[in-house]
């Protein structure tokens, strides 16, 4: 209006940020990505702009594991990997990311341990030298258990096969 002085027209900006890390295969398990343990390619990792538990961006790992979201913008923000079957995740899921003007966030990293198999022969040792020798026949419907973390306590337990072999799937670290 006429004579009316206006103030206060203020701009603000934030400066755009980078979340990155990168998705390693945890070969012994423990949760840090140690030296000799390589990046993982072609993983998906995924992007929650307001922490709402929805999918807003996702990315897919380089050759060496790496991944990275450019251009985010203020907020609360949460990244998750897709996890693959036959692996199992041996980092926790990163606490959510507050971002700060033009402050990047990296070391956002996924560790992954890929599943295994544990396996053997139940077998008649005829000649009582603990090594398995031609014609010494496997033993059917023995019980072979398993303590997962070597606390003394039996975690599972499978039957051998005719043929004397057992195992057992998807172990983790």
């Amino acid at each position: 209006a006429s004579g009316d002085d206006v103030s206060d027209i203020d701009f603000g900006n934030f400066e755009l940020v980078t979340l990155s890390g990168v998705k390693f295969e945890d070969i012994d398990g423990d949760g840090v990505k140690g030296q000799g343990e390589s990046g993982l390619e072609g993983w998906t990792i995924q992007l929650d702009l307001d922490a709402d538990d929805s999918v807003d961006l996702t990315t897919q790992t380089a050759a060496d594991g790496s991944y990275s979201f450019a251009d985010v913008g203020p907020g609360t923000h949460r990244i998750r990997e897709v996890l693959q079957q036959g692996w199992t995740q041996t980092t926790a899921d990163p606490s959510d990311i507050v971002t700060a003007s033009g402050d990047d966030v990296g070391d956002i990293d996924f560790g992954n341990f890929e599943l295994v198999t544990l396996a053997g022969m139940k077998f008649e040792d005829q000649d009582g030298d603990g090594v398995k020798d031609p014609g010494e026949p496997g033993l059917e419907g023995w019980t072979i258990q398993l303590d997962l973390d070597a606390d003394s306590s039996v975690d599972l337990t499978t039957q051998t096969l005719p043929d004397g072999s057992y195992s057992f799937a998807d172990i983790g670290p």
